[in-house]
């Protein structure tokens, strides 16, 4: 499978927002008003109203199949916002490649911790198995769905 992994560009917002929108609307089970504040979010760091942030995509044959975002470090921690591979490519090592990319950036960033929170229990053990450590939950949480605080010391 020929892969190519680069920064997301303006012209990719719709296939990101798509990308986005079917995690979160379907495994994630966030309702719309979730998916209108990641919307925003996306626009702006493609619109280069936010600066500092990671924004990678995961193109086969220009398909968008996966994407990463992190948002700029703070106190040394980097903080991953999305990490979602489209579910027809899941398990071939995208989320895996995705995931090193953002321990790569974060240590060349100063961070000596990466973070993120993760909604469904898959997540969970896919973030273990790239040495993340669950450091607490938070139940009804956003949107009244459950979370986990996951975190990697780099």
């Amino acid at each position: 499978m020929e892969l190519e992994i680069s920064p997301i560009k303006p012209s990719d917002v719709n296939k990101a927002l798509e990308l986005v929108s079917e995690a979160a609307m379907g495994e994630m089970g966030f309702p719309l008003e979730a998916l209108c504040h990641y919307r925003d979010i996306i626009v702006n760091v493609l619109n280069g109203q936010s600066k500092g942030h990671l924004f990678l995509g995961c193109k086969k044959n220009e398909d968008l199949i996966g994407l990463l975002i992190c948002l700029p470090p703070e106190g040394g921690v980097a903080t991953i916002l999305w990490l979602v591979v489209a579910p027809k490519y899941k398990g071939q090592g995208i989320g895996t490649q995705l995931f090193n990319m953002a321990c790569q950036w974060a240590k060349d960033n100063g961070c000596h911790k990466i973070k993120l929170t993760a909604s469904t229990t898959t997540a969970v053990h896919f973030y273990e198995k790239q040495g993340m450590k669950v450091e607490g939950s938070h139940r009804d949480h956003w949107w009244h769905l459950d979370f986990w605080s996951l975190g990697k010391f780099l």
